[in-house]
């Protein structure tokens, strides 16, 4: 019943209600889900948003929809700016996938700058 009433805040635009969601961590679950219906919103400053909420979690199902929601709403800078701060080779590998479905130069700049490291 949760899901379904985060879908309808999602379709209907609620962005209140779906900010509310997302940043209570009292349930990562339902906080997921919320971070999700976000994407799919004209959520205002979305990039700062979806940011906070990754950085902010240490729960893996909430910071993975943070990355889908930063991929969704085609947020390549972030990715870029997430791939660049972390020191986590897992957590690299995981934003490189996401990165390399994207259509951007941003993208293409960092994979041929992570390239030319292993030379």
């Amino acid at each position: 019943m949760e899901k379904e009433l985060i879908e309808a805040y999602a379709i209907a635009g609620d962005v209140e209600t779906l900010l509310d969601l997302a940043r209570d961590s009292s349930r990562p679950d339902i906080q997921a889900e919320a971070i999700e219906g976000l994407a799919i919103t004209d959520l205002e400053n979305s990039q700062a948003v979806f940011m906070e909420l990754y950085r902010g979690s240490a729960n893996e199902d909430v910071r993975e929809a943070a990355l889908e929601a930063l991929f969704i709403s085609d947020n390549d800078e972030a990715l870029v700016l997430l791939y660049r701060e972390s020191t986590n080779n897992n957590e690299k590998g995981q934003l490189l996938e996401y990165l390399s479905s994207m259509d951007s130069d941003l993208v293409w700049d960092l994979i041929e700058a992570a390239l030319e490291e292993e030379e």
